[in-house]
């Protein structure tokens, strides 16, 4: 059972963000399941999912942000090469089968959660309402 789930304190009121960081939650509550029952197979089989993600989501991300005129873009998107860049790191070893990596990289997609989707993206939620109540 993930001990993460998801709170309206992630939600950035843009339907598609919120849903792509709901994957992201389910995903992560996967991989914890599998670490808990000893999977690392299963570890592995979450990378495909969340290679895409990072190629999908970014790119929809800083789409809003960009008709958002937000002025911290170009930072936003350094964030998310950071985030691509670890995840790379991590993925030749949870595919070859290292527990310890699966261990870390639920560390850094759980802190990512915290630290990006609460913080970063929050600062830009109200903007993205504006938005679409403009539409």
């Amino acid at each position: 059972m993930p001990t993460i789930t998801w709170s309206d304190d992630l939600a950035i009121d843009d339907s598609q963000i919120d849903f792509q960081h709901r994957q992201l939650l389910d995903t992560i509550g996967d991989i914890e399941d599998a670490l808990a029952a000893g999977d690392q197979r299963r570890v592995a089989e979450a990378m495909p999912f969340l290679r895409q993600y990072t190629l999908t989501h970014f790119a929809d991300e800083e789409r809003a942000l960009q008709l958002i005129g937000w002025p911290q873009l170009d930072a936003h998107r350094e964030l998310h090469r950071g985030f691509t860049q670890r995840l790379t790191e991590l993925d030749g070893a949870c595919r070859r089968g290292d527990l310890t990596a699966g261990t870390m990289l639920l560390g850094f997609l759980a802190a990512w959660l915290a630290g990006h989707i609460r913080g970063a993206d929050r600062e830009f939620a109200a903007e993205v309402r504006k938005l679409r109540q403009r539409k």
